[in-house]
């Protein structure tokens, strides 16, 4: 049901619309006599008369606190009228009808049938508490609010009164929900017991409230006990709480907080690389989408615990389970109903994680999720995410997608962290200062040395758990290495032979800690080759078996062991049991690879065929850690490799193995080296990455010949680029210098051309944008080397630098400074006029976006759409038709007065629905008031969303201005007139 006020129908004053399909539409009037005021409400029945509405189905209402006596007749004549068999009518009545009969001339003889039918005079005296009415409305409240007292139904007739009175000044209405909102907000309680609508709406409420509550505590912090950590839970706010995306493989700088770029675009897949923060980053969006005005409400889970219920049920019945299994018992029922509900009507956002954990399978979960799809609403927003080795699945949904950005203050974190192991120590406040930057200093210092320990921010929080708890010269090397010890270390620190006396089974003291490791790679191993989770009965009775072997104890202690194990490796959050059938899965995938691998390096004679189910069944990952940990499962792994039956993909394990600390012999290096050359040969584009591959291994002079005659079958380009690559690889400096033509020719070149099918607009082109960093860095290190020495090589840096990206730039400029050419250096400072702060912007205010906004809102406003409200698409254009994120398109606040009209003519000449815009406006005003400040109006920027932050306007500027374009260039104009 809903009621609206002040409407454009015929009867414009409320229009009620109920469940059961019927609606009213009805005029309000203090009292009502025959006469002038009775006549123009009659006529608005004869235009609703002539629309030729249904009587089963519509209503005509006139609502008056008093009726005069000849219209008390018509009341009762209309009544009577409108039963199936009527009566004769009274003298008044007969007088009353004669005289309505005589207002309605204009209609046909059916048409005032209509009105005879659906006409209804109501006498209701609200307008004061004390009026009889209003007294029986209050009572009705009594009923429906909580605790039902008198007091509290006069309380709630009054509050809905003021909110029926606000609504008519804003011409809108309320559905049900929205009523009871609007109690609720004047602080009146409603009812939850019995089974009124306003009941059931208000445990719904409260359901639905306690869910986002828990899905903003999910987002709220960083829970290191998954890491076998015992800390507190570190809030975001003390570490980088930005969840960034690349939007633009053109721009390394074009980036948006994920929760604009999400709701700009409704349905998208988000990348990362293992340990890359994507769950993290899902559970923060989904807590901002509970705060956020107009956005939908959340469902978050994971494919790999959806594919792990029971397939007789449907993928959406899986779904909506995993969805509130964490829920309170009393709440699920309500909550599920609802979320349900919105997958058919629209207003939710899916969020689903992890579809890289469901391994052999995630074809089969790809397929499930497109074929859902189709079953649900235009309006679910979407958003799949897994890693980069499952892209190729995600990717047959056709949505865009976008790549998750590591934090870009990892000292935050790992300052955090330290902070809080120095609070549970006996320290005093220099000493603890004293411990925290000797630690942070020797994980900066170990991430420095291993730049591949920063490609995700798992690995710096592992390393710096390990440097709360380790001596400072012990740091492990290799990801392998640090993955192993971090879950020692976890072991370590919560061994369990406490205090209290409890033991793992019937073993204590060492046995424990190394019956733990065991036990940890036995569990990892048992839940991949159950597709990343296990029945817990299950994992019991593999457990036990190879406890029993292993340690030689009996069935019973065995399984009383098993049980220990697992239930330790729940408790510290590695392993854990979830869901009403117990099911085991790694809280971070990671840990099960990493324990698959040492579980396959302590059984060395079974390592090739482990290495080949492992392909068989797509997990890479634990065999690039078993090569990092095991020169016996390097040695492995580089003769699988190097077989011509082996997939591309393992050829490129093997190279991401070595480049993360596996030894090879050089007779495995070389084979590598040789069959990348090979696939290299064959010019097809995706064989372009084996190029890349082979920069990362030692390759050898010999080689050179067959690496440039594969180069041969690419552009000129991508030759020039080898030649320099190679000749960077094998000669020195000063030969470099003497002959230079190979780095001037890399030099000159502006960009790779695309050899790739071309992608969607607006879709992150990731290996472009591997290859344009390629070639900026062969540049870079070109530059470094001849800038100074080779004249015609400072000429091309500065033209190189005129004419690229940002971050190049820099470094070229910097190039330019330390070989003490700073008057280059300052002729392409002076080349960017983009660079330079006008002089107008120093006076102006900081608050134009919010004023625009208001001018904007201050037109009539439509109902959004959900596609409107949350796209915000119809503002979005209209701020880019204006030009309002160009720099000099700000010069049109220095001419308010003329800004109504630039509106107008705007939305004149663009034809856009002034409407929309407006509500579209007030809409980001009340984001902006709730908290989310600047964001929410610079991310209607398509091109720079987050980036354009009022604090860095300095930073605009530079990025955006161009000089003025469209409207906003007209203003600059002006200005320069």
């Amino acid at each position: 049901m809903s009621v609206a006020l002040e409407t454009e129908d015929p009867l414009d004053d409320i229009r009620v619309n109920f469940k059961s399909g019927w609606s009213a539409l009805v005029q309000a009037k203090r009292t009502l006599t025959k006469g002038t005021a009775f006549s123009k409400a009659v006529d608005q029945w004869i235009e609703a008369a002539q629309l030729s509405l249904a009587p089963e189905t519509h209503r005509f209402v006139i609502v008056s606190g008093s009726l005069s006596g000849p219209l008390r007749d018509l009341q009762k004549a209309l009544e009577r009228h409108r039963s199936d068999l009527p009566g004769p009518p009274t003298k008044g009545e007969a007088e009353a009808l004669s005289y309505l009969d005589g207002l309605l001339n204009v209609l046909t003889p059916e048409q005032k049938e209509l009105v005879l039918r659906c006409g209804v005079l109501c006498e209701l005296a609200v307008e004061e508490l004390h009026h009889a009415d209003a007294r029986i409305g209050a009572l009705y409240l009594r009923s429906l609010v909580s605790p039902a007292t008198a007091e509290n139904g006069r309380k709630a007739w009054k509050e809905l009164v003021s909110a029926a009175g606000k609504a008519a000044r804003l011409r809108g209405g309320y559905m049900l929900e929205g009523w009871l909102a609007e109690l609720r907000g004047a602080g009146v309680s409603i009812a939850t017991s019995g089974e009124s609508p306003s009941a059931e709406l208000e445990r719904l409420h409260g359901a639905l409230e306690r869910y986002r509550e828990r899905a903003i505590r999910a987002g709220a912090s960083i829970d290191l006990r998954g890491l076998g950590a015992r800390l507190p839970s570190i809030p975001i706010e003390d570490i980088d709480a930005d969840v960034k995306v690349s939007t633009d493989s053109d721009d390394t700088r074009a980036e948006a907080d994920l929760l604009w770029a999400f709701l700009r675009r409704g349905r998208l897949i988000l990348t990362g690389l293992p340990g890359g923060g994507k769950s993290t980053a899902i559970r923060i969006l989904a807590a901002q989408l509970c705060t956020l005005p107009a956005a939908p409400l959340p469902l978050r889970v994971s494919l790999k615990d959806v594919d792990a219920l029971d397939h007789t049920a449907s993928f959406r019945d899986r779904l909506l389970t995993a969805a509130v299994r964490d829920d309170a018992a009393a709440d699920r029922a309500l909550i599920r109903g609802e979320l349900d509900a919105r997958l058919s009507s629209g207003g939710v956002a899916l969020l689903l994680d992890s579809l890289d954990e469901t391994y052999d399978r995630r074809a089969a979960v790809a397929s499930e999720v497109d074929e859902f799809m189709k079953t649900v609403s235009t309006d679910v927003d979407t958003l799949l995410s897994t890693r980069d080795v499952a892209f190729g699945h995600a990717a047959t949904l056709g949505w865009e997608d976008l790549s998750l950005l590591p934090p870009k203050k990892s000292e935050r974190v790992i300052s955090a962290i330290l902070s809080r192991a120095a609070e549970k120590r006996p320290l005093s406040d220099s000493d603890a200062a004293r411990w925290v930057q000797e630690r942070t200093d020797w994980v900066n210092e170990a991430l420095r040395r291993d730049v591949t320990l920063r490609e995700t921010p798992l690995l710096p929080v592992l390393l710096t758990l390990l440097a709360a708890e380790k001596d400072l010269d012990t740091l492990p090397v290799g990801r392998a290495r640090v993955l192993a010890e971090v879950v020692h270390d976890a072991v370590s620190r919560h061994e369990l032979s406490r205090q209290d006396g409890s033991t793992l089974g019937p073993l204590d003291g060492s046995a424990t800690d190394t019956a733990a490791m065991h036990a940890f790679a036995v569990e990892a191993s048992a839940i991949l080759r159950s597709n990343g989770s296990i029945k817990l009965a299950e994992l019991v009775r593999i457990l036990a078996g190879e406890i029993a072997t292993h340690w030689g104890l009996s069935p019973g202690f065995s399984l009383t062991t098993a049980r220990d194990a697992i239930q330790f490796f729940d408790g510290s959050g590695i392993f854990v049991i979830s869901g009403p059938t117990e099911t085991v899965a790694p809280r971070v995938a990671l840990f099960a690879e990493i324990g698959d691998a040492l579980r396959a390096v302590e059984q060395p004679e079974k390592l090739k065929e482990w290495v080949t189910e492992k392909i068989q069944s797509a997990q890479i990952e634990p065999i690039i850690l078993a090569a990092g940990i095991s020169s016996t499962a390097a040695a492995v792994l580089g003769a699988v490799a190097t077989e011509s039956s082996s997939e591309r993909s393992v050829l490129y394990a093997a190279v991401r193995a070595y480049r993360e600390g596996a030894i090879f012999s050089e007779g495995h290096l070389d084979s590598i080296c040789n069959r990348l050359i090979t696939d290299l040969s064959s010019g097809d584009p995706s064989s372009w990455d084996s190029w890349t591959q082979l920069l990362e291994l030692p390759i050898t002079l010999k080689m050179r010949a067959a690496i440039e005659s594969a180069a041969g079958k690419y552009d000129q380009q991508r030759q020039k680029l080898v030649r320099a690559e190679l000749d960077l690889r094998f000669r020195s400096h000063e030969e470099l210098r003497q002959m230079p033509e190979s780095l001037l020719d890399v030099l000159r070149l502006e960009h790779l051309p695309h050899m790739a099918k071309p992608v969607t607009k607006g879709r992150t082109n990731l290996k472009a944008l591997l290859v344009e960093n390629q070639l900026h860095s062969a540049q870079i290190r070109a530059a470094q080397i001849l800038t100074g020495s080779v004249p015609e090589a400072t000429e091309l840096v500065v033209e190189r630098a005129k004419h690229t990206s940002p971050s190049l730039q820099t470094a070229l400029r910097d190039i330019l400074t330390r070989a003490g050419l700073e008057v280059a250096a300052d002729e392409l400072e002076e080349s960017r006029p983009d660079w330079k702060m006008l002089d107008w912007l120093r006076d102006l205010e900081p608050d134009n976006d919010r004023k625009f906004l208001n001018l904007l809102a201050q037109r009539p406003k439509a109902e959004l759409t959900y596609q409107q409200q949350v796209r915000c698409n119809e503002l979005a254009d209209f701020l880019e038709t204006l030009s309002l994120n160009d720099a000099g398109s700000l010069q049109m606040f220095k001419y308010p007065e003329d800004i109504p009209s630039v509106i107008d003519l705007t939305a004149t000449l663009f034809d856009f629905d002034s409407a929309v815009v407006a509500a579209q406006a007030e809409l980001t005003i009340d984001r902006m008031d709730k908290g989310w400040g600047s964001t929410a109006y610079y991310a209607l920027s398509r091109g720079i969303m987050s980036r354009c932050a009022r604090g860095r306007l300095r930073g605009i500027i530079r990025k955006c201005a161009r000089g003025g374009l469209g409207f906003g260039g007209l203003f600059a104009g002006r200005e320069r007139q």
